[in-house]
């Protein structure tokens, strides 16, 4: 039982870790247009997506400059756990705030499968 329980564990460890490191593949490709005709959503269920990404991409942005701010003073201090901590918070956050900008920026594009170069542009004025 010991033997098939650690081999079980094992097995389960490494697929959790593929499943983190291996991104999913899209099942359909499809235009903005085509995503909003199958889904039935409405001009204002979009323009009320779009405001709600927007608010929360701005809030996540604010959030990850004052952590960055706030690392940076632990850090100077000398407090090294602390900025760890930090560090690992501001990453959290500006993975949040990546995630909804992008999708922000996709509504706004009314364009699906956009990449992150395009995200910088966007993010920059540049798209």
């Amino acid at each position: 039982m010991g033997i098939t329980m650690l081999a079980n564990s094992g097995r389960s460890i490494y697929s959790m870790y593929r499943g983190l490191i291996t991104p999913p593949q899209a099942k359909r490709k499809e235009t903005f247009t085509e995503a909003v005709a199958r889904l039935g959503v409405s001009e204002r269920d979009i323009k009320d997506q779009a405001y709600y990404y927007k608010m929360t991409s701005s809030i996540y942005g604010l959030f990850f400059i004052f952590g960055l701010i706030y690392n940076a003073v632990l850090w100077m201090k000398g407090t090294t756990a602390a900025g760890i901590m930090g560090s690992s918070y501001c990453f959290l956050i500006g993975a949040f705030f990546f995630r909804e900008s992008f999708w922000y920026m996709q509504i706004k594009k009314r364009k699906l499968g956009m990449s992150v170069t395009e995200w910088f542009r966007f993010m920059t004025g540049r798209l």
